[in-house]
């Protein structure tokens, strides 16, 4: 059991990573690459500061493993926690695919992914399900902005 929330909490975030590159890489045509990355990165950018906001908020949350006076199972980033920046990640990363490239199936896929991502935080005891919440609501909200953007543009 403490492998598997293991592998979910940490490793699978790795794993996302070059499958979200393929995806895109392949999915994109050369020409569109330099503006379709110059979105990507503004919409992750606008996430993290949607996020670095939302920490500044006066939320008193301690870590559940903290609380419950066990050493945590998986690795964390010694900060108040919320939102959680692993979540933040791994739902920007399939936010990217899914609005970038052509492989839908595989794209909506990582959309899974990132939720068992956001899962294995909770399991790991190092984020309660407020935390993953912050993490998919910055992410969405960066999402949300790029798509206001394109539409803007068009």
């Amino acid at each position: 059991m403490i492998a598997a929330v293991q592998f979910l909490a940490d490793w699978l975030l790795f794993l996302m990573m070059p499958v979200v590159a393929a995806v895109i890489l392949l999915g994109i045509s050369k020409k569109e690459r330099r503006e379709k990355f110059t979105y990507i990165l503004i919409a992750a950018l606008t996430a993290l500061l949607i996020a670095k906001i939302m920490s500044l908020l006066p939320i008193n949350q301690v870590r559940p493993f903290v609380e419950e006076g066990v050493e945590p199972i998986v690795s964390y980033i010694p900060n108040p926690g919320f939102p959680s920046d692993h979540t933040l990640l791994a739902f920007v990363m399939a936010y990217a695919a899914i609005f970038m490239s052509k492989f839908k199936k595989i794209s909506w896929l990582l959309l899974v992914v990132a939720a068992l991502v956001a899962i294995g935080r909770v399991l790991g005891l190092v984020h309660t399900p407020f935390d993953v919440f912050g993490g998919v609501a910055a992410a969405s909200l960066g999402a949300v902005w790029y798509l206001v953007y394109l539409r803007r543009k068009s």
